[in-house]
This record gives C-alpha cells, sequence and structure tokens, in this order.
C-alpha cells in the first residue's frame, strides 16, 4: 500500500515538473533573459577580455539570479492573476507535492542554464579552464547555494508586498538588471567600487555578498583580497564578514516577508463574517454544483453566487470583495503548513 501510493505521488511529481517545463519553455521571454542577454553579455567581454578572472564566475551567477528569482517569481504572480490557486484548492493534489515540483523545477533549470553557460565559456576560452582548475569550490559552491537561496527569499518578499503584477515583474527585472550591471558582468567589478559613493550604495544591493563570494572563490581568495591584482572587494581582509552579511540578507527578507504574510492572514481569519459570506454555501447551491457536468458550468454558478452575494448590501458587498481578494493569502497559509 505505501509502496503504492508513493508511485502514485512520483507519477503527480513528474506530471508537474512536465507542466512546469511546458509553461517555462513557451515562454520566449524566458529565454532571452534567462539565457540570451546574461551570456551574450559575457561572450562579448570574454571575447576581448578572455583571461578575466571575474567574467565568466560573474556571467554565470547572474544567470542564477535571474532564473531562480524570476521562475519563482512569475509563477506566484501568475497564480494570483489567473486564479489557478483556487483550482488547485479544489484538487485532492497534495499541497506538499505542488511545492516540492516547483522548487525542484526551480533548483533544475537553474542549475541547467549555469551548467550551459560555464560549458560554452570554457569550450572556446581557453584561460577559464585554467582559471578553473586553480579556483576554490567550496566558496564557489557555498556562494552559489547562498545566491539560490537569495533569490527565493528576495521573490517572496515582492510577490507579497506589491500587489500588482505588472510592478512586481519591474522590481524583480530592476533587481536582475542591476545585479548584471554593477555586480561583475557589465561593468568591471573593480571599476565599479573605485567609484566610492557607488560602493557605499551597493552594501545594501542584497545581491552583493553572494556575488561577491563566488567572485572571491573563482579566484581562490578566501579573504575577499586578490593579491594577482591587488584587487579588495571592500571588506579588509575580514573573510567571514561576506558570509555573515549574505546570511543576515536572507534572514531580513525572508522575516519581512513572514510579518507580512502572518499580519495578512490574521485580517483574513479575523473577518469571520467575511469568511462566513464567502464561503456560505447553501443547500441548494451545493446541489447545484454537484450537478454540473463541467467546468464552465461550475464556473458560472460560482460567479452567479457571488454576484447574489455582493447584491445583498453595499455592506456586504464590500466585504466579499475584500476577503476574494485576500483569498490567495489562505492558500499560501495552506502550502506553507501542509509542506513541512
Amino acid at each position: 500500500m505505501f509502496k503504492q501510493s508513493w508511485i502514485h505521488y512520483w507519477h503527480i511529481f513528474v506530471q508537474l515538473l512536465k507542466i512546469q517545463f511546458l509553461y517555462w519553455s513557451q515562454n520566449i521571454m524566458n529565454l532571452f533573459l534567462g539565457i540570451g542577454v546574461s551570456l551574450y553579455t559575457m561572450i562579448c567581454w570574454l571575447a576581448f577580455k578572455s583571461d578575466d578572472p571575474f567574467l565568466m564566475i560573474s556571467g554565470i551567477s547572474v544567470g542564477l539570479v535571474r532564473n531562480a528569482l524570476y521562475i519563482h517569481l512569475k509563477t506566484n504572480l501568475d497564480f494570483r492573476s489567473k486564479k489557478w490557486d483556487n483550482q488547485l484548492t479544489l484538487t485532492p493534489l497534495p499541497a506538499w507535492l505542488n511545492n516540492l515540483a516547483s522548487v525542484t523545477f526551480n533548483v533544475l533549470s537553474t542549475m541547467f542554464i549555469c551548467t550551459f553557460m560555464l560549458v560554452v565559456a570554457l569550450i572556446f576560452f581557453d584561460e577559464q579552464r585554467t582559471l578553473l582548475g586553480h579556483s576554490n569550490q567550496g566558496m564557489i559552491w557555498v556562494g552559489f547555494i547562498l545566491a539560490w537561496l537569495t533569490s527565493y527569499v528576495i521573490a517572496s518578499f515582492i510577490f507579497i508586498y506589491i500587489k500588482s503584477n505588472k510592478l512586481g515583474q519591474m522590481v524583480g527585472l530592476s533587481i536582475y538588471f542591476t545585479t548584471m550591471y554593477f555586480l561583475g558582468l557589465g561593468f568591471p567589478f573593480e571599476r565599479i567600487i573605485s567609484v566610492k559613493w557607488l560602493n557605499y550604495v551597493l552594501y545594501i544591493h542584497p545581491f552583493r555578498y553572494v556575488m561577491n563570494i563566488v567572485q572571491a572563490g573563482f579566484v581562490d581568495s578566501p579573504n575577499f583580497f586578490y593579491q594577482h591584482d591587488q584587487f579588495d572587494f571592500g571588506y579588509q581582509g575580514m573573510g567571514w564578514l561576506p558570509y555573515l552579511l549574505a546570511v543576515i540578507m536572507i534572514i531580513l527578507y525572508w522575516t519581512l516577508y513572514k510579518i507580512r504574510f502572518n499580519y495578512l492572514y490574521a485580517f483574513h481569519r479575523r473577518n469571520k463574517y467575511g469568511e462566513f459570506v464567502v464561503k456560505e454555501s447553501s443547500a441548494r447551491y451545493i446541489s447545484q454544483l454537484r450537478r454540473a457536468k463541467s467546468s464552465e458550468e461550475v464556473k458560472n454558478l460560482h460567479q452567479e453566487h457571488s454576484e447574489m452575494l455582493k447584491n445583498k448590501s453595499p455592506s456586504t458587498k464590500k466585504i466579499v470583495e475584500q476577503v476574494e481578494h485576500e483569498s490567495w493569502i489562505e492558500f499560501w497559509f495552506k502550502n506553507r503548513n501542509n509542506g513541512k
């Protein structure tokens, strides 16, 4: 029985991964921004500075940040705008399985893009192969893991604080482009931090520290001072500081996300009357739903029922609209609890 259950879950998990892949691959902007821009910028720079110790690893890191952040953010924004979350709650699909499939696809797709960029660079630029052979692999992997975690919490933070889908995507793209241009790929990082005011501003950038960890690891500089070019990353030899600041960034944004999430959920739960109005199910309404023969008929019944409740009184209408607007918080809360 146990074996059959896990086989069933595995089949659903694979199908969810396929759906995620089809959704991701059919979006041209995903491929263009996720692979094209970062890869093109990296190749152009390496064509002129093939022995630069930071360009290749910075390009791969930017590709990681863009895809890990954007996939998570875009998926949640689309779920909210298209109300797919409401549809999922009507299915017997375990919430933890959906969460696991989403995270797994994020990790696998991001690893694929980073590996693809690495292979392209190593094939065409011999100097990068030499640098890779002398790199600190431990620092690089720790930096990549911290970069992925930072991307995940930043995406969650943007999603829950910004209600507008377009504005949310704009903020996500702004973080991506500032990471690309000011943290080692668009412009050489040593030139960027030579401008003192810009260097100070970048200390508040959420991805500065994880990018620096990966870059320093690629040139095997655990104290974050590159001896070959006498280049200081800005931590005055305190090799532990970037790790601490990277973890603080992750904790800070995750804490802000949880504060907002708990506030919205508490407000939703306190509104008992609004919850009753939205979830009110008369015997006639339940009977109609059970007799429905298509998803379109169910949608029409739901729309008619909602309109009927809204038209009862102005106060009822306001409560219904307010609670319906925040109904995705209930869905997220269930997902997070069931996924633990």
